[in-house]
């Protein structure tokens, strides 16, 4: 039995980024759609002061999990992320 998101918007996120992978082919999108198939206890973790050390001023970052708090972000950053913690 395969586990995933039950969540339709987050069904219809998945189809649409397998969808720009293949009509772009573009590994990035796969990858992602792949990473949001898992369930939430395996989707990426990401703290903040990790951003800040290895993401350049001005990047967008892609995070297809969770983005904790811990740390400080000295840099402009775009970020994109399943969820954010408070």
């Amino acid at each position: 039995m395969k586990t995933g998101p039950s969540n339709q918007h987050t069904q219809q996120l998945i189809i649409s980024l397998k969808q720009a992978a293949m009509k772009e082919n573009s590994a990035l999108w796969k990858r992602i759609a792949s990473d949001l198939e898992r369930s939430t206890r395996q989707r990426r973790i990401v703290n903040i002061y990790k951003l800040d050390k290895y993401a350049k001023d001005g990047e967008t970052v892609v995070v297809p999990g969770k983005v904790l708090g811990m740390g400080d972000l000295n840099r402009k950053l775009n970020v994109a992320a399943f969820t954010f913690s408070r």
